[in-house]
């Protein structure tokens, strides 16, 4: 007997995956749920728990329909048909989950989330990092969960079921690449439609290798049409051994003829140097920033009031882990316990 974790719950174990079930997408895969059911009560929530599942009721894929009745600490779906391309990743032994993509369409098609948080979710589906319980608020991944062109034709192979148009539109803003959760928000800001309150920056792209005189480099975020990159800079000034490291990447970039424009934590924070930012990519750019969409400045209040809370949050887990770490090394502890963390923002 099998459990096929499924929804929200499947969320649940993917940003627990990391430290729970290291090897998940290097299992086996199948594509058919044949025998999955539901185990009694304490069954059911020992394996959940052990997969990072803590939230109930859990919500659940069986094969069987009306194995659920009478059960309040479980949700049952049933796919009604087969679904191109959807599989089922082998946890465990006794514990399937449904494939990240199927995951997002349903996710969608819940009712309990609109088009920006789909979005922010498909970053991270489509990053290296997932949100979680940890003290920081996130943990960096070795590979990305799900590709976007996988969400989108997920989307379109769930069409017409419910949800398939809106996981469909998120899907088509979702960006890969993202390496934390503040980089997603800043490639948000830059890259979402401007009926929706962002710059409309659709070309742009995370992470990825730009070739230089002195070797490969990975921006944060490239513009590619215009050559401009974007660096999230966070709250504070990384160490020194950090700061001279970004200062070379940056002489690099800056050598091969990329303009690059540097954003810190108040930047994104703070109204007027958001909007001194914004002029400063724009230049760069070579054009004015001449939004047409109406109630522009309405819907980019709306969308930063959405953004920022989170964002705040993060930045401030990692600038604790950076006091911390600091503190630690100025004790005498070893540059190795900072070194660990030099890619968070």
């Amino acid at each position: 007997m099998s459990i096929c974790v499924y929804g929200i719950s499947a969320l649940e174990l993917y940003r627990s995956s990391g430290r729970l079930l290291p090897d998940l997408l290097d299992g086996p895969r199948v594509e058919t749920l044949a025998g999955c059911s539901l185990p009694p009560r304490g069954f059911l929530q020992d394996d959940m728990e052990r997969a990072g599942v803590r939230t109930r009721p859990y919500h659940v894929l069986v094969s069987e329909p009306n194995t659920w009745r009478g059960r309040d600490d479980v949700v049952c779906h049933k796919l009604s048909g087969g679904v191109p391309g959807a599989t089922y990743l082998q946890a465990s032994r006794d514990l399937l989950v449904v494939c990240p993509e199927l995951m997002f369409v349903e996710l969608a098609a819940s009712g309990a989330y609109d088009v920006l948080d789909l979005v922010e979710i498909g970053y991270e589906l489509c990053g290296t990092y997932m949100l979680d319980g940890s003290w920081d608020g996130f943990t960096t991944t070795e590979r990305q969960i799900a590709y976007a062109d996988g969400l989108r034709a997920m989307a379109d192979a769930w069409s017409p079921r419910r949800g398939a148009r809106l996981a469909r539109e998120a899907a088509r803003l979702v960006h890969n690449g993202a390496h934390s959760p503040m980089e997603t928000v800043v490639a948000m800001l830059l890259s979402y439609p401007q009926r929706y309150g962002g710059l409309g920056l659709s070309s742009i792209r995370l992470n990825v290798r730009c070739e230089t005189p002195d070797g490969p480099r990975h921006p944060d975020i490239l513009i590619p049409e215009a050559g401009v990159v974007v660096e999230y800079k966070g709250l504070r000034y990384h160490s020194a051994e950090q700061a001279a490291r970004d200062d070379r990447r940056q002489n690099a970039l800056v050598g091969a003829g990329y303009a690059v424009i540097n954003v810190w934590y108040e930047d994104v924070m703070e109204g007027h140097l958001y909007e001194r930012l914004v002029a400063s990519i724009f230049r760069a750019l070579g054009r004015r920033h001449r939004p047409r969409a109406v109630a522009f400045e309405a819907n980019q209040l709306l969308l930063r009031h959405r953004l920022l809370p989170r964002f705040r949050a993060l930045q401030g887990g990692c600038d604790a882990w950076r006091a911390g770490a600091q503190a630690h090394m100025r004790e005498g502890g070893p540059q190795g316990a900072f070194d660990e963390y030099l890619d968070i923002p």
